[in-house]
């Protein structure tokens, strides 16, 4: 380390991460992603109706 340091090298350590890291869960932004699309919907076709306690499938119809 002492040899690192005289000679400018930089050094790091790498470790699995932990639940009680200070980072665990944080978030990193490494780039963004821009979508132009061009989509036409005609109509919406319903698969299945959920009301609660029963699904409604188009099999059920």
């Amino acid at each position: 380390m002492t040899y690192a340091e005289h000679k400018g090298i930089k050094l790091m350590e790498l470790w699995e991460a932990g639940e009680k890291d200070e980072h665990f869960n944080k978030t990193v932004e490494i780039g963004m992603l821009n979508l132009h699309l061009k989509a036409f919907v005609s109509r919406g076709v319903a698969t299945s109706i959920d009301i609660g306690g029963k699904i409604i499938t188009i099999a059920d119809e």
